[in-house]
């Protein structure tokens, strides 16, 4: 019975002992996406859009991805990721149905960078 106890004990210590570990690591850093490109983006043709992170310091300390999404309404038309960088340019052609464009940066495993989102509306 008391080996039931003792183990029944060291159970609910285990248990409680883990929970720090699986906390979200917080994001130290403020991060802005923000987009450029040669001129007015428009739907099927082919087009240079820059993608800038707003990191203090250097961007190469952001561990994520830059993502960049071509949607129309709700519905994911294309979709490119590259490694994030001071300025990660994007050449491709816009799909024709493309309504808006989605910037984004997401976070990678123990990232001190933010996730940041701008969005693109043709």
């Amino acid at each position: 019975m008391k080996k039931i106890i003792a183990a029944a004990a060291a159970g609910v210590m285990l248990a409680f002992s883990g929970t720090a570990a699986h906390a979200a690591y917080e994001p130290t850093v403020p991060t802005d996406v923000k987009t450029g490109s040669d001129g007015n983006v428009q739907a099927g043709k082919k087009e240079r859009i820059v993608v800038r992170l707003g990191v203090d310091g250097d961007a190469a300390q952001c561990t994520g991805q830059v993502t960049l999404i071509y949607m129309s309404g709700k519905v994911v038309l294309r979709q490119r990721d590259k490694g994030p960088a001071d300025r990660v340019p994007f050449n491709a052609r816009v799909p024709k149905k493309t309504t808006k464009i989605v910037a984004l940066y997401q976070r990678g495993k123990k990232d001190p960078c933010d996730k940041s989102t701008k969005v693109i509306r043709l």
